[in-house]
């Protein structure tokens, strides 16, 4: 279409958003929680697992994790990684994302140790990449 100035005017969309914010929305559809199991266990330490779930359950809720989390994970698809930073203040545990640019790790400069199948210790630099 034209405008009245007589030049056209363009669509414009933006397909990479698109594909995050889909693939961001159906992972958010998932809300995982870490479970505590007790195969063997007694009577007691199936209690404590029970509560553990509660608690656990409840630290969710109380720091926002679902909500944390899914902006790490759209963070993750436009930079790669996605991250929360845990912490304590005032006696509470504490939860907030962070803009991954933020935290100073820089991957040309990252350093991996891993041992081999046989027992040597490998390094591997990605500096030269």
């Amino acid at each position: 279409t034209q405008s009245s100035f007589g030049q056209v005017d363009k669509i414009t969309l933006n397909v990479i958003q698109s594909c995050c914010d889909t693939v961001t929305q159906k992972i958010a559809k998932n809300k995982p929680k870490p479970t505590f199991l007790t195969s063997g266990g007694d009577w007691t330490m199936q209690k404590r697992a029970k509560l553990l779930d509660k608690y656990v359950v409840g630290q969710f809720y109380a720091l926002n994790l679902y909500k944390k989390g899914l902006k790490a994970f759209h963070g993750s698809t436009i930079f790669g990684t996605g991250a929360v930073k845990f912490y304590k203040a005032d006696g509470k545990v504490c939860a907030e994302n962070v803009f991954i640019v933020a935290t100073g790790v820089k991957d040309h400069g990252a350093r991996f140790v891993t041992r081999s199948p046989f027992g040597k210790q490998l390094r591997h630099d990605f500096r030269h990449a």
